[in-house]
């Protein structure tokens, strides 16, 4: 009562403030006027643009969204990179998952750094595994787990390391497969041995039988533990469930095995990267083993650090790492080669190492080997630089071969064979 109501001529309809009389539009008739997006509406319809696009003031065309265009989305700052907006935060905060939204950090609110890394979702600093929080909460300790025997389950001794522990055994035993129970050897055989420079063998293994022996291989200091197989037979009547031999490494938290072996093998090395290495035999009956097992101490600085260790004999092709692809920078390589006469040849058919006037960068270094098993000449060569290398002779029948690498360049490296 008292009111009105507006009404519209044939062909127009009120608009959404009830006043106001439009031309009746639909999508169906040229996308209702729209450049782009038409979206019906009661009445009319309503214009919109694509990603990247926005609508102009007509309401009807659209145009290309500048970088940062209201503000990217971002929460806080946008910048306009190669065209894109990026977004970014303000100082002692992170930006969130969405790349859009920001968060202030309590890791960086509260401390100057966190030493491990900053537990987002907690807002608190975190620490990796085998180590826990100290000082505040921003620096990490060592959780010495060995004083906490339902953390360790070492059945005899532990020994804490730096982020974790290794369980050890008492003279007599080795460790077992779970790395945690110590098991027994066999009466007579194995235990710990200090393999200095002069060295020695293992002895034979006796009954009865079956035999379970592990030696604990320990050089000075400084030095590498090296075990060499000069020979090893046994009747080829034999399987690998007969017997076997094992050269393993500690490495916390767990032992590293090195290699195994079944069958009769003929000159084979196997260098530490520490100063300890294990090898257990086990044979479940007598098989007449005939073997000579060289042990003893090398200077680090004869071998490095084996990360690419090989054992070959004449005859044999072998490459620098990665090869044909560069190799990687700060590789310590240890190439051992033999021979079954009294004569060898290396002849190198590509060579491509980084040059330096002294070979000091990236470098090959070939020793002949005498006939005494740790006992090595002078270099026969120091190579380095793109020059494949004139062929090398041994008058041993043995080269031990040497690669190292810097971490400034690193090129093609080598290809080469023996005879």
């Amino acid at each position: 009562m008292g009111g009105y109501e507006c009404q519209c001529p044939e062909g127009l309809e009120l608009s959404w403030d009830k006043k106001t009389c439009i031309e009746v539009v639909s999508c169906a008739d040229a996308n209702g006027g729209c450049e782009d997006i038409c979206e019906e509406t009661n009445p009319g319809v309503r214009c919109d643009c694509r990603e990247d696009y926005f609508l102009a003031e007509d309401g009807r065309s659209c145009q290309v969204r500048p970088p940062c265009y209201q503000n990217g989305g971002c929460e806080q700052y946008c910048t306009a990179v190669d065209g894109r907006s990026e977004c970014s935060c303000r100082s002692r905060s992170v930006l969130g998952a969405d790349m859009k939204s920001c968060h202030s950090s309590f890791c960086y609110a509260s401390y100057d750094y966190c030493e491990h890394f900053c537990d987002l979702p907690r807002r608190l600093c975190g620490c990796k595994e085998g180590f826990a929080p100290v000082r505040s909460g921003y620096l990490c300790g060592d959780i010495d787990e060995c004083a906490f025997p339902h953390l360790s389950g070492c059945s005899h001794s532990c020994q804490n390391t730096e982020g974790s522990y290794m369980c050890t055994c008492p003279e007599g035993m080795w460790i077992g497969s779970d790395d945690k129970t110590c098991r027994e050897n066999s009466p007579g055989c194995g235990g710990s041995i200090f393999s200095d420079s002069d060295g020695g063998t293992l002895p034979a293994i006796t009954g009865p039988y079956p035999v379970q022996c592990v030696w604990n291989l320990t050089a000075p200091q400084g030095q590498l533990a090296t075990f060499r197989m000069w020979y090893l037979n046994v009747g080829v009547a034999y399987t690998c469930d007969d017997w076997g031999l094992e050269v393993w490494e500690p490495s916390a938290p767990n032992y590293t095995l090195v290699a195994t072996q079944c069958h009769g093998v003929y000159e084979k090395y196997y260098i530490s990267r520490g100063n300890q290495l294990l090898v257990k035999i086990h044979t479940q009956r007598d098989l007449s083993l005939s073997y000579s097992l060289f042990y003893y101490s090398t200077e680090s600085n004869v071998f490095g650090t084996s990360e690419c260790q090989q054992s070959i004999s004449s005859g044999s092709n072998f490459t620098s790492p990665n090869f044909p692809a560069a190799y990687s920078p700060n590789s310590q390589c240890s190439i051992y080669i033999s021979g079954r006469y009294r004569y060898l040849w290396l002849k190198f058919f590509y060579f491509n190492l980084e040059w330096s006037p002294d070979c000091s960068r990236d470098y090959v270094i070939v020793r002949d080997t005498h006939s005494n098993y740790n006992v090595y000449n002078q270099p026969l060569a120091r190579l380095c630089g793109n020059q494949v290398p004139e062929p090398i002779y041994s008058s041993t029948g043995r080269f031990s071969l040497v690669f190292y690498s810097d971490s400034s360049v690193q090129t093609g490296g080598f290809y080469a064979t023996t005879s």
